[in-house]
């Protein structure tokens, strides 16, 4: 599906539908994935180790991003590093960093 006809409330729903079965890296590794795919969206997950920030999940752009980069704590240990938001909308932004706290926050509990 084109991103142009793409539902953010659909492709966010299909989400949460599909993550919480699997094991935390998998959901955050399919996350970025599926972000990419849909929105042109480069995330990179990772564990929080002081100031150390550690890939876990996602892929890093293949070419030097122009722009900034943002590094946003998550939950648990674990944040995310997106170098480029897409088609992702503003308003849109927050509800994909609520879900993915969420996600993590159940996931965190699970162990």
């Amino acid at each position: 599906m084109a991103r142009e006809t793409l539902c953010f409330e659909h492709w966010l729903s299909a989400l949460e539908a599909e993550t919480p079965r699997l094991p935390l890296t998998e959901a955050l590794d399919h996350i970025a994935r599926s972000a990419r795919q849909a929105w042109g969206a480069h995330l990179c997950f990772v564990e929080r180790l002081g100031r150390r920030w550690s890939h876990i999940a996602g892929r890093w752009p293949d070419r030097p991003v122009d722009g900034p980069v943002s590094r946003i704590p998550l939950a648990a240990g674990v944040g995310v590093v997106v170098s480029l938001w897409g088609d992702v909308k503003p308003e849109d932004r927050q509800r994909l960093l609520d879900f993915l706290r969420d996600l993590i926050g159940a996931k965190d509990t699970t162990r």
